[in-house]
């Protein structure tokens, strides 16, 4: 409720400065790539709002797993956007996917010049290309599974970044969760960097090399009397319709989890290449052994009616299309959640066995897009699954299962 009217006060406010901006100031008011804003006539002062909906459905084939076929409204959101004397930009995002409200990006930023800045406030960490890519800009229904379990997602923190035409930088510094629901122990805290650089061979092809990665403390957490920290991996089979998390490792008793990523992304014309490689190592208390986990996934995109390829240096990632194109796309991943330091004969396996083991994966999905206009993307994604023995809520040890899934994606 306090965060709905919060909302609701800002959209209030929004209207009233648009208001009085126009009535003082000569404001313009515009459509820009299909999004509504108001700015002032000497660009001291410029405010959007802009929302989203995915209307998502999927039909499962499955083998001896028991899934869900059906529907839902998997975002609905609404935000604005702000800029004031050319140096600051603000944005508020909240979101009302499965009926509940949550709060999204909510940051102020500060541009110290056209190629660095530093952002206050809660948002995603910047671990690779997926981690902190929108999903209006994915190129599947779905992140791959990798990115998914793999990334720190949003959190409150302070971010620098410096990017030019050859390169961007950013380092961060994080605590946790802006809703502080950690109420039993210290919340964690990490630091985040990613580096990358791009070469241009000509206007339309380019290659992206980038890394990153994270050292946290993860927060502490309180079982039977009994205070430590923990971290868990888990994600679900390139899909949210159906629920399962197929994937799972909880560990516990953790002094600390470093993350680092590996990026690839590479165009010529209407074809492109995007890779990430994650690694995981969690270091342990009392000796206990590391965990170890990892996963990649690598894609390619075509553009089927003449559009070409484009890359964001800001953001250092691809751009989303213009109007009216359609692109085909294929991936495949692989996400390994099983310790590779532990042996069958080990002592230590035995114990830990439940929660070192959180099982591995592989799929492969092909995906259709079409870009009707800067509003409307239409998505058909096909994904076939494999998992191994150690995957959770599997009846065989090598379950196979597939999937049809479609989108009718609507942003403003």
């Amino acid at each position: 409720m306090k965060i709905t009217k919060l909302f609701l006060l800002s959209a209030f406010a929004f209207v009233c400065i648009s208001v009085s901006a126009q009535k003082n100031n000569q404001a313009e008011i515009g459509i820009k790539k299909g999004s509504f804003y108001i700015k002032s006539a000497d660009d001291n002062y410029k405010f959007s709002i802009g929302g989203r909906a995915f209307m998502d459905a999927a039909i499962y084939n499955q083998d001896n797993v028991e899934l869900n076929s059906g529907s839902e409204m998997r975002d609905i959101r609404l935000g604005f956007k702000a800029s004031f004397m050319k140096q600051w930009d603000a944005k508020f995002n909240i979101s009302f996917a499965g009926g509940k409200v949550s709060l999204k990006d909510i940051f102020l930023k500060y541009k110290m010049d056209k190629h660095n800045s530093i952002k206050f406030g809660y948002f995603l960490e910047s671990l690779g290309i997926e981690a902190s890519e929108s999903s209006k800009t994915t190129r599947f229904m779905h992140v791959s599974t990798s990115a998914d379990i793999f990334k720190p997602g949003r959190n409150l923190g302070v971010e620098f970044l410096n990017y030019s035409k050859k390169h961007s930088l950013s380092i961060a510094a994080f605590g946790s969760d802006i809703n502080n629901k950690n109420t039993t122990g210290d919340e964690g805290f990490g630091i985040t960097s990613r580096l990358t650089g791009v070469h241009k061979f000509n206007d339309k092809s380019f290659i992206h090399l980038g890394m990153a990665g994270t050292y946290r403390i993860p927060d502490e957490v309180t079982e039977n009397d009994m205070t430590f920290r923990a971290v868990e991996y888990a994600g679900r089979a390139a899909t949210h319709i159906d629920k399962h998390e197929f994937l799972d490792a909880g560990i516990s008793n953790v002094n600390n989890e470093i993350k680092y990523v590996g990026e690839l992304v590479a165009a010529t014309g209407p074809i492109s290449i995007q890779a990430e490689y994650f690694n995981a190592v969690v270091d342990r208390e009392a000796k206990l052994d590391k965990y170890k986990a990892s996963g990649y996934y690598a894609q390619v995109g075509v553009y089927l009616n003449g559009a070409n390829y484009k890359y964001k240096n800001s953001s250092a990632r691809l751009t989303r299309p213009g109007v009216n194109i359609l692109e085909l796309v294929a991936r495949y991943n692989c996400t390994d959640l099983n310790n590779s330091e532990l042996k069958k004969t080990d002592s230590y396996f035995n114990e830990f066995k439940d929660s070192d083991m959180g099982g591995k994966q592989q799929d492969i999905s092909i995906g259709l897009n079409w870009y009707v206009n800067y509003n409307l993307t239409l998505k058909l994604n096909y994904t076939h699954v494999k998992l191994d023995e150690y995957a959770k809520h599997t009846i065989s040890d090598d379950e196979k299962f597939s999937m049809i899934q479609a989108r009718i994606q609507v942003a403003f």
